[in-house]
């Protein structure tokens, strides 16, 4: 039996993750670029109680790995581009 695996770091503020809602990469010759965009949970809090939303940053390093079973690969690095919504 195979069971997906994700791995997220984002900046060095928080320690990696292995969740997400959503992970959309988008790879084309036309952006010169790969993109990424992540989807986590609205409500995910890190150590102490702090939200993602106050933690990452533009600019901050990305990489995401993500496999089967204990395959990682890496699929994308790049860097924060915007910064998480607000949802009110």
């Amino acid at each position: 039996m195979y069971w997906q695996r994700i791995h997220i770091a984002i900046g060095t503020r928080v320690q990696p993750f292995a969740f997400a809602t959503q992970v959309v990469i988008e790879r084309s010759w036309r952006t010169l670029g790969d993109t990424c965009k992540l989807t986590l949970p609205r409500d995910t809090k890190v150590r102490g109680g702090v939200s993602l939303k106050d933690v990452f940053r533009r600019g901050d390093a990305v990489r995401v790995q993500m496999g089967y079973n204990r395959e990682l690969r890496e699929e994308f690095t790049g860097f924060v581009a915007h910064a998480p919504k607000t949802h009110n």
